[in-house]
């Protein structure tokens, strides 16, 4: 779980359990104060519809982000291209490591840049693929 969402989920909780005492105390108050400051009647109501409104927008933030996947494992790739081990635990910090996901990875769009770029190098539309397969990561034998 990213470090975003962690924090997300933990002002979405501290939002209810806010929710609940704040709605409670407005209770009171409207039972204690039945027709005395009308104002301070309003304000409590609208503290806990903000608060509702502030929870479910968070709720549906959350909703609508993927859950970021973690690697299940690491390939160490030797000089070959061949792979020389699998490891389950923490990678080692080696520039031949090759994270492993139990299923494909999103594939981000090509920034305006980047696609510029591929085409300014490419000679055929043949090339053009290449270019946006290999900024993806696809190459022969792993698509």
């Amino acid at each position: 779980m990213n470090e975003l969402r962690k924090a997300a989920e933990m002002a979405l909780e501290a939002l209810e359990i806010g929710y609940d005492s704040a709605q409670a105390e407005a209770h009171q108050f409207h039972a204690a104060m039945a027709g005395y400051k009308p104002q301070r009647h309003a304000a409590m109501d609208a503290d806990v519809q903000k608060i509702a409104a502030a929870i479910t927008a968070l709720r549906e933030a959350i909703a609508e982000q993927p859950a970021q996947q973690e690697p299940v494992a690491w390939m160490y790739v030797n000089s070959d291209g061949e792979c020389e081990q699998i490891e389950y635990g923490d990678p080692f910090d080696d520039p031949s490591v090759t994270p492993l996901y139990t299923h494909p990875r999103a594939r981000e769009p090509l920034t305006p840049e980047k696609r510029l770029q591929i085409v300014r190098e490419s000679k055929s539309p043949a090339d053009i693929i290449d270019g946006v397969e290999a900024a993806h990561g696809i190459t022969k034998g792993n698509t």
